[in-house]
């Protein structure tokens, strides 16, 4: 099954372990489809900032077709629309995820599929009005409610308009309808080492067994088991790094000690490296450029001022003692 995914990306950052995690409902849903099999491909929007980094990073690692992503330098955002080739690049994938957006929604009738299923997913920032917009078009969908009876009459609106199902959640619940009938269950989440992705991972899981004809009660099956999976991860689906970075060369005396405190405290430090990749040189001369006045006696004499610590807070310190006193302070709250 070809499956691609429109929607948003960012890092979460995890103030308990200082780990930043790659995130957002769309990114999240094309690495679940690669998870479960699927032939994937990622539609959103990649900006330049250290965070993107790790983004693009990621989606290289786990091979994910992002080649149709929209790239803009900072400064330069704009708001997310498909363009004529995008809308033709979808007609060749069978299912089609789309994050609730304001702005696909307004794209809504320009949006035409051959072949494939559009599953979108409302998440809990809905209104009546959007809803009765995308019914009629979408073919699977899901939805967070407060209560079982709303959860129920939405689904039941978006089935009689033509869905082929529909996933409804609230609380530690979930309902989920077929052409049929429906079916609940309870997600077990209490159980999980970490909850962010269950919902979702529950939806691609149980949707793409629907679109292949599986019977209810065995799409239900199937969304349960990879919830369960991915409540085993750490994150959405792991791929994290340390929040806090150290720029400098192996080469330096100085950022050679520091990566030795960083190890013998195993600290959660990411060292970028100018001699590992030049964009992390790149990075740092930027940092420079914008910061003058802390490298002011560096630039007189001269000198490179390494090793560079960048905090959880983005302020930036060339005291290794502040940097290592402000990981033990976060980590010990």
């Amino acid at each position: 099954m070809k499956m691609i995914a429109i929607g948003n990306n960012f890092c979460e950052r995890d103030r308990e372990t200082l780990l930043l995690y790659p995130a957002g409902k769309a990114l999240t849903a094309s690495v679940y489809g690669k998870m479960l099999g699927m032939e994937v491909a990622y539609l959103g929007v990649l900006g330049s900032d250290v965070e993107t980094e790790h983004i693009t990073d990621t989606i290289k690692q786990l091979e994910l077709d992002s080649s149709h992503c929209q790239k803009y330098k900072e400064g330069e955002e704009q708001p997310f629309r498909l363009t004529e080739e995008d809308v033709s690049y979808l007609k060749d994938f069978d299912l089609i995820y789309m994050e609730h957006k304001k702005e696909l929604l307004e794209q809504w009738n320009d949006i035409s599929t051959e072949k494939g299923d559009i599953l979108y997913d409302f998440g809990d920032q809905w209104t009546r009005e959007q809803i009765q917009k995308a019914a009629g078009k979408l073919n699977f969908a899901s939805i967070k409610c407060q209560t079982k009876e709303e959860t129920i009459h939405i689904c039941q609106q978006l089935q009689q308009c033509g869905a082929k199902g529909s996933i409804g959640f609230y609380g530690e619940q979930v309902i989920c309808f077929d052409e049929h009938t429906y079916m609940e269950e309870t997600m077990n989440k209490a159980k999980a080492d970490d909850q962010r992705g269950m919902e979702q991972a529950y939806v691609i899981a149980a949707i793409g067994a629907l679109k292949e004809q599986k019977e209810l009660s065995i799409a239900m099956e199937a969304g349960k088991n990879f919830a369960e999976q991915i409540g085993r991860e750490a994150g959405y689906f792991a791929h994290s790094v340390p929040i806090i970075k150290m720029y400098g060369t192996s080469l330096c005396k100085d950022c050679v000690h520091s990566l030795e405190e960083i190890k013998r405290h195993q600290y959660p430090v990411e060292f970028r490296d100018f001699n590992d990749k030049l964009r992390n040189l790149k990075h740092f001369l930027k940092i420079r450029e914008a910061n003058r006045e802390l490298f002011k006696e560096e630039i007189e004499q001269g000198t490179i001022g390494i090793p560079l610590f960048v905090l959880d807070d983005g302020t930036y310190t060339k005291d290794e003692k502040v940097a290592f006193e402000r990981i033990e302070k976060q980590l010990a709250k």
